[in-house]
């Protein structure tokens, strides 16, 4: 059911506006295998019909609906504020008197805005818009503020998609589509939140996108992360936080076929710990199967064959604390380019500071601070060895130690060839993995070993 919508097509200067209230709550019930099933009910809509094409096609326009007033969506599954699909370059949007309430429980994902290019032909083909220019707001388990299906979704500068108590959300979502966020983007949960900033995917095409440098992105709760890009592109700027265990800053691609390109065009900033003043641990679930499984945090995660990298002028900087074996600050997968200008990465607990996988390149380009804490390890340079990391400028390191070889921290894990190990060899792994094989940048790090560590 629909609270206004376009159902055949209209004049270009038509509008459809909502000043008012519109409490969408649809519910379609379960299936025979009590699976919700969509529901699909929205407050406003223009959605393409198979029966008008070409000059006769459902249009939305540019500019010409919208939402000045409040749409409250629950129940049921699917349901959106407002949703438009079509094969124009059209929009929809939540104007700056627009609020947006969304509550949804388990697996019944109710939405703000949704976005999708349709398949009938219109008289001016193009991709469709989704624009927050009011305010989004989100509850409950697995609300969604923004989603585009090979569409383009836009929050702008200083408008907000928040929730204070929500799990499992995701404040903006591009599949194949455009994102840009010059906004803010906060979801605050308890517990296993498992909650994402921002997500793009592949659809049709590889999605792209822009975080200015105005874009604010925060997530809380274990499991949470902050931007997931596993394809495409994105110009990254702005602050992104993520609090809790088992969370994640930034993860571009991942160590198998997916892979993305990231970089940096406005001043951005990175930021993890647990919420409280220390560090992001470890977050313990069960599998399908009943098996424990382990997720350590991360600061940034460039996957295999993807990067992060500077657009010459502009860099992240990251303030990183992380502990627990499985926990990583910066973490450059086999092949992939990372590069970071001011770097604060406190590893704790048995985490890696710095990690570059094979052949992987690491790139620390501005002043840097470490803390090693016990069972920790400063560098790391992958299985065999063949990772490079770069030290651009001065880094201060402290490496502390323990009163048994387990609980000592580390600052080097060298991989030899199995034969001598002296001066030379050294010096050459020394060039080689910290340098560009004439010139070792090694010389950058101001080395504190505390009683009981380990070189």
């Amino acid at each position: 059911s629909y609270g206004m919508k376009w159902s055949s097509r209209v004049a270009p200067n038509s509008t459809m506006e909502n000043t008012g209230i519109l409490n969408v709550s649809g519910d379609a019930g379960v299936d025979s295998k009590n699976n919700p099933v969509n529901s699909l009910s929205s407050g406003i809509a223009v959605i393409e019909d198979s029966n008008y094409s070409n000059a006769t096609a459902i249009r939305a326009y540019q500019g010409r609906v919208k939402n000045n007033g409040i749409i409250n969506v629950s129940g049921g599954k699917g349901n959106t504020g407002m949703v438009l699909i079509t094969n124009a370059a059209d929009d929809i949007t939540n104007d700056a008197a627009g609020t947006i309430n969304v509550s949804s429980t388990e697996k019944r994902q109710n939405i703000a805005m949704r976005v999708g290019k349709g398949s009938v032909s219109t008289d001016a083909p193009g991709t469709p818009k989704a624009i927050n220019n009011g305010t989004i707001t989100l509850d409950g388990d697995s609300s969604i503020g923004m989603v585009g299906i090979n569409a383009d979704v836009v929050n702008n500068a200083g408008k907000t998609i928040s929730g204070n108590t929500i799990i499992n959300g995701i404040g903006m979502a591009t599949s194949g589509g455009q994102l840009n966020n010059s906004g803010k983007i906060e979801l605050k949960g308890t517990g296993t939140a498992t909650n994402v900033g921002v997500y793009m995917t592949k659809g049709t095409g590889n999605p792209s996108g822009t975080l200015a440098a105005t874009s604010d992105i925060s997530v809380k709760g274990d499991n949470s992360t902050g931007v997931l890009i596993t394809n495409g592109t994105l110009n990254y700027g702005g602050t992104t936080t993520a609090e809790g265990n088992g969370v994640t800053g930034l993860v571009i691609g991942d160590n198998s076929t997916n892979t993305a390109d990231v970089t940096t065009t406005s001043t951005g900033t990175v930021k993890v710990n647990d919420g409280a003043g220390g560090s992001a641990g470890v977050y313990e679930y069960l599998d399908g199967s009943g098996n424990k499984v382990k997720k350590g945090s991360y600061g940034i995660v460039a996957g295999k064959n993807s990067k992060l990298i500077s657009d010459g002028t502009n860099n992240i900087n990251v303030n990183i604390d992380v502990k627990g074996t499985e926990s990583i600050g910066l973490y450059a997968g086999e092949n992939a380019k990372l590069e970071v200008k001011d770097h604060t990465v406190n590893a704790n607990d048995g985490a890696v500071n710095y990690d570059a996988d094979k052949n992987a390149t690491l790139t620390l380009k501005g002043t840097g601070t470490a803390h090693t804490g016990k069972k920790s390890l400063l560098f790391y340079l992958g299985e065999n060895g063949t990772g490079k990391i770069s030290l651009g400028n001065t880094m201060n390191a402290t490496i502390e130690g323990g009163t048994t070889p387990a609980e000592r921290g580390n600052a080097f894990y060298y991989v030899g060839n199995g034969t001598t190990f002296g001066a030379t060899e050294i010096s050459n792994w020394a060039k080689n993995n910290f340098g560009d094989g004439k010139t070792s940048t090694l010389g950058n790090l101001n080395l504190t070993m505390n009683a009981g560590s380990r070189l």
